[in-house]
């Protein structure tokens, strides 16, 4: 009884933390085999297929409204990753397949799409993310559907960001959202999250 509680516990706690491993979903089957009429089944199944889903959707080719931009590494700042774009409104996510409240805030894109557009505002998805996660930085993206510009940041990027436009001057705390107008000036470096819907259109709407 002892080793199903703690290995259930295990598959729970591994499956919450979005990371997505696919041997979960090998090691739900085993226990599903030696556990058939566990009271923990309830709870573990959902984790699996959903786990199960991810890989599905990762599969998958990328959706036409996703685009890649700088790939190469060609802008070692925040600062030249938005001069490129000059010309667009931007909503700036800044975040990491490691952040667990990064991931939880893209459920909540849908609600502000027509608020982006409709104010004529597109998306720009920075990573932080070391180069060693690049494929996983890849999956998430198709699996969440990210509709916008992509950058996966060096540390030369991710050090110039730290100092220059972090809320917290030296530090990286993430998510952290950014509006950037036309001319590629920052607007505030403290964004509302998608979640804070309301404000976030008064805040859009100042700078048609």
């Amino acid at each position: 009884e002892v080793k199903e509680k703690y290995l259930a516990y295990f598959i729970k706690f591994s499956a919450i933390q979005n990371n997505f491993e696919k041997n979960i979903i090998e090691i739900g089957e085993e226990f599903k085999s030696k556990y058939p009429e566990s009271e923990f089944l309830p709870y573990l199944n959902e984790e699996i297929e959903r786990i199960k889903d991810y890989h599905k959707k990762v599969s998958l080719d990328f959706s036409k409204e996703i685009r890649f931009i700088g790939e190469n590494n060609e802008y070692d700042s925040f600062d030249a990753l938005i001069k490129e774009l000059k010309g667009e409104k931007l909503y700036v996510d800044i975040w990491a397949t490691w952040c667990p409240p990064c991931k939880e805030e893209f459920k909540n894109l849908p609600e502000i799409e027509k608020t982006l557009n409709d104010n004529g505002f597109k998306k720009l998805f920075v990573s932080i993310d070391r180069p060693d996660f690049k494929q996983k930085w890849i999956e998430q993206i198709k699996y969440y559907n990210l509709k916008g510009y992509h950058h996966l940041a060096s540390k030369e990027f991710v050090d110039h960001f730290m100092m220059n436009h972090s809320i917290f001057k030296g530090e990286m705390a993430i998510p952290q959202y950014l509006i950037i107008n036309e001319e590629g000036e920052i607007i505030t470096n403290n964004a509302p999250r998608p979640v804070e819907k309301e404000r976030l259109s008064e805040i859009l709407k100042t700078h048609l």
